[in-house]
């Protein structure tokens, strides 16, 4: 009994090792391929990062502002309270003296 490669002889290796060398060519096809859409992906990912790194910053920035806003307002509120306040004791001091005086702000 006689294998095929054995009856066929040089014919068949030769087949045998065409098709082995288009295997292998297509394969490293494939390889080549895979590895072009990894660097793409790679490409792609670096860029996605550097955008995270810019959002990062502008949300940095961002908050500072609204920190900044917060103490501006924290400020003008303290400024308005002091200045009702001493409105608020202007009157009570013009109503004293009203009270004092019968009515009018200036003694009879």
């Amino acid at each position: 009994m006689r294998t095929r490669l054995q009856q066929d002889g040089p014919q068949e290796t030769t087949r045998l090792l065409a098709d082995s060398v288009r295997l292998a060519r297509d394969a490293e096809h494939i390889g080549n391929v895979t590895l072009e859409e990894l660097q793409r992906q790679g490409d792609s990912l670096e860029d996605s990062r550097q955008n995270l790194l810019g959002i990062q910053d502008m949300t940095s920035s961002a908050h500072e502002s609204v920190r900044q806003l917060r103490a501006k307002l924290f400020q003008r509120k303290f400024m308005l309270g002091s200045v009702i306040v001493f409105l608020f004791l202007i009157i009570v001091s013009m109503l004293f003296t009203m009270y004092k005086h019968g009515g009018s702000l200036i003694g009879r």
